[in-house]
């Protein structure tokens, strides 16, 4: 990994309130971050400035955007920079970005949205939330078309929280949270295919490139693991150390321009976002001293850049070089 390096190059907003999600449109054209007020801010990526701040508030208090996911631009989607958002006081809303628009609203009465992701054809979305439902909605309709259920007796699913969705085909979910597992999906027949015990996932930290899923624990050891997808078996795993104090992960994501190159991971302990090869896991790069956690980590699309939303209201945009 020798001549491999993060540089550095913008910090994006000012704000008393944390970034809770941060997120790269389908053309790296904007930065949109969620945050702890109940606001997204959006960003233009080339020179940092702010475009526009959407408000997202669905109750009397101005509670935290928790999730927010761009659909993908595919031939069935063509308009751009539709986003959409979750709320910790049960909100979805999809938004037209660069207008400012808001163009539906859905509400989970009585529950906490937590994590959100589009699937890759943009056709469908998933909420994953307190009440340990992850549900299922079509794009089109926004109407609900699966349930993926909590875990009752003897049935297999979640028993606590889940903070983090992600679909690894057109008809798999990963999803993840405090009951330290995660839960492989099958959206057809709404059941789960395969489970792997020991993650404590707490944030947006789960990811996949080709067989591998990897996931990031909030936990004192073996904070970054990553598991076989069709055997459930884990393949690696690290420990995230620097000095006396572990980092404790929040985030997880593989580069996105490079097949995967590049994983990276973020969390909280001293402030750290580590970077690492993704196929020796081979640590290249450490951002330490970041103020607050990290609490989001997002690659963008076409280019060799990151974008890091941190606990202090900004947002870290650094450029990753090759070897």
């Amino acid at each position: 990994m020798a001549g491999r390096r993060v540089t550095h190059e913008l910090t994006l907003g000012e704000s008393s309130t944390e970034v809770f999600a941060v997120r790269w449109s389908a053309d790296d054209s904007l930065i949109a971050a969620s945050m702890g007020d109940g606001s997204i801010s959006l960003f233009s990526a080339t020179n940092g400035s702010q475009i526009r701040q959407l408000r997202c508030r669905v109750s009397e208090d101005n509670m935290p955007v928790t999730g927010i996911r761009w659909r993908p631009l595919v031939s069935v989607t063509k308009t751009k920079h539709i986003l959409l958002s979750v709320t910790s006081d049960g909100g979805i809303i999809h938004w037209h970005a660069t207008s400012g628009k808001e163009l539906h609203r859905q509400m989970l009465p009585g529950t906490q949205c937590l994590a959100c992701d589009f699937s890759k054809e943009g056709n469908m979305y998933a909420v994953g939330s307190q009440d340990m439902f992850i549900r299922i909605y079509d794009e089109a309709t926004k109407a609900e078309i699966s349930l993926l259920s909590q875990g009752v007796g003897e049935r297999i699913g979640h028993s606590n929280r889940i903070f983090s969705v992600k679909w690894v085909s057109d008809s798999i979910i990963a999803s993840a949270g405090w009951d330290n597992n995660i839960l492989l999906w099958d959206v057809r027949s709404q059941a789960v295919v395969r489970s792997i015990f020991g993650p404590h996932v707490c944030g947006d930290a789960l990811d996949v490139r080709g067989d591998i899923l990897v996931s990031g624990s909030f936990s004192s050891v073996d904070q970054l693991e990553l598991w076989s997808v069709l055997s459930g078996e884990k393949e690696k795993a690290r420990t995230l150390q620097q000095g006396e104090v572990p980092c404790q992960l929040y985030a997880v994501q593989y580069s996105k321009h490079d097949g995967g190159r590049t994983l990276a991971a973020g969390g909280t302990g001293a402030g750290e976002c580590y970077f690492f090869d993704s196929d020796s896991l081979q640590l290249f790069s450490h951002m330490t001293h970041i103020p607050g956690s990290v609490f989001s980590i997002d690659h963008a699309h076409n280019e060799p850049r990151v974008a890091i939303g941190c606990g202090d209201g900004t947002i870290r945009v650094a450029t990753i070089s090759p070897a």
